[in-house]
């Protein structure tokens, strides 16, 4: 987001890229437990 700031971006943009961010992280997040599920249920 302060990349976006430097770049001049106003404050909607900004918030914008902010919420893509989130969105992205929740996203690898879910994926990784999606993948990880088989191997968390075999460790106990």
């Amino acid at each position: 987001m302060a990349l976006g700031v430097a770049a001049g971006l106003d404050a909607v943009r900004v918030a914008l890229v902010g919420v893509v961010m989130l969105f992205n992280q929740f996203s690898v997040g879910l994926s990784n437990d999606w993948l990880d599920a088989a191997r968390d249920r075999r460790a106990g």
